[in-house]
């Protein structure tokens, strides 16, 4: 357990850094009471670890539970096409002097 806490707290902490997230959710096929337990440790490990002047987001279960990795696989493409910043990457220009890792 604490293996992985310790494995899922950077991410945490770099995904609050970057997005500012205000609620995480875990899900996943482990069971009611072991991700009860993942979260409440994560929550704890958070609280300590944040600093000062950060709130750390609110760590929510979800429903999902077995079907959560083949839910997630299956929302990918409908992700690519539909996100609003889909659009802007296709049409996206290199800045001046920039480089362009577009393939051609």
């Amino acid at each position: 357990m604490e293996d992985c806490v310790q494995a899922l707290i950077g991410p945490l902490l770099a995904a609050q850094a970057l997005l500012d997230v205000s609620n995480v959710v875990l899900d996943g096929d482990l069971g009611a009471e072991i991700m009860g337990r993942l979260t409440e440790r994560l929550r704890l490990a958070m609280e300590q670890t944040m600093p000062e002047a950060c709130v750390p987001p609110a760590l929510r279960l979800g429903t999902f539970g077995s079907n959560a990795h083949s839910l997630g696989a299956a929302s990918l493409p409908l992700f690519i096409d539909f996100a609003p910043r889909a659009a802007v990457e296709a049409n996206a220009r290199p800045l001046k002097g920039g480089h362009d890792s577009r393939a051609a």
